[in-house]
């Protein structure tokens, strides 16, 4: 337990932390418009 109270953790700065935020986003969208959208644009022009 004493350990565990000196063990320092890092964190990025806000900045950075936002930029991986920017940069999840973009893939979640990607990958969701690859499993959703794409399927639902091709269902529509079939139609």
């Amino acid at each position: 337990m004493n350990e565990l109270k000196i063990l320092q953790i890092l964190i990025s700065p806000l900045e950075k932390q936002q930029e991986i935020i920017n940069i999840l986003d973009k893939f979640d969208k990607l990958t969701n418009d690859l499993t959703e959208g794409l399927p639902k644009e091709i269902e529509l022009r079939e139609k």
